[in-house]
């Protein structure tokens, strides 16, 4: 792993229960040798997990589908099976989730145009942070 990746997702459950109200969970799900997931780790996520203007307004975790970790039940589960529940086919994919796991802003799949990357990261924050506020 790159020295700038963001944290592992382990226990997605307890992830959920310190998250902050208006604070969503950003999904990095990856495959191990994959390059467009190293650029968009090295280039994008991991910074942005450390970088002060994100903090509280998004957790970031990466989901590596070799791995096995805890699901929001708090059930055993495989990284790629995990993948395969929210229809995550292209690596790398961003998925912004509640509390609860469910989504709050359209998948970013892929790493196509990198250029537009950042800015398509955080108009999907922006979307979920929008839909986590009470009215």
């Amino acid at each position: 792993m790159w020295a700038q990746s963001p944290p592992h997702a382990r226990d997605l459950a307890r992830e959920a229960a310190t998250l902050a109200a208006s604070e969503p969970l950003l999904l990095f799900f990856t495959l191990k040798g994959c390059p467009y997931c190293e650029n968009a780790r090295r280039q994008y996520l991991g910074p942005m997990s450390r970088e002060a203007q994100w903090t509280g307004r998004a957790r970031i975790r990466e989901v590596a589908i070799e791995s096995n970790l805890r699901d929001f039940s708090g059930a055993g589960i495989s990284g790629r099976d995990l993948a395969r529940s929210y229809g995550v086919h292209v690596y790398p994919t961003v998925i912004v989730v509640g509390r609860d796991g469910r989504p709050l802003a359209e998948a970013l799949a892929g790493f196509g145009v990198p250029d537009l990357y950042g800015a398509s990261l955080a108009e999907r924050i922006d979307t979920a942070t929008t839909r986590l506020r009470p009215p």
